[in-house]
């Protein structure tokens, strides 16, 4: 039997998890209200994420009047762990808690951070990095998460 993977052009994998937030979200439901939800997987590892978090929030930001989404989905860290991270960085977006790592294995995620742009439909439209410099916050090239938004809601 061939699987289907979560690529470009293919439905996205739904999930309903318990977030920091002590509720249950369902990535239906965010199609349902917004025209993209951007999944992003990420840790609690401030290494890796620490560049990416404030670019995360700024992006909401900006493209959330017009009807964006972003989820953040951890599946190595327990809930309290993610609690006190969410605190910590003062977000702004739902995190989540994969807690037998079933979502993260059905995206087949590879990497972390890694992004999953959804369209209204549930259609993945583009799956990658967030942009190309994560050690530099501003850069005018490899800006692919906020590029491929951009395609998205115009």
């Amino acid at each position: 039997m061939n699987k289907q993977y979560p690529i470009m052009g293919n439905y996205a994998p739904d999930f309903e998890l318990l977030g920091t937030d002590n509720n249950v979200h369902h990535l239906g439901h965010y199609l349902q209200q917004f025209k993209t939800v951007a999944v992003v997987f990420i840790n609690n590892n401030p290494n890796q994420i620490d560049n990416y978090l404030k670019r995360l929030q700024e992006i909401q930001i900006e493209f959330g009047p017009q009807g964006l989404a972003i989820i953040c989905i951890n599946s190595q860290n327990n809930l309290e762990e993610m609690k006190q991270f969410t605190t910590k960085y003062q977000l702004t977006f739902p995190y989540l808690r994969d807690s037998n790592q079933d979502v993260a294995i059905s995206f087949e995620v590879m990497m972390k951070p890694e992004v999953f742009l959804i369209d209204s439909q549930g259609i993945i439209r583009y799956r990658g990095q967030i942009d190309d410099h994560p050690e530099h916050e501003n850069s005018e090239t490899g800006n692919y998460l906020r590029d491929n938004i951009r395609l998205l809601l115009s």
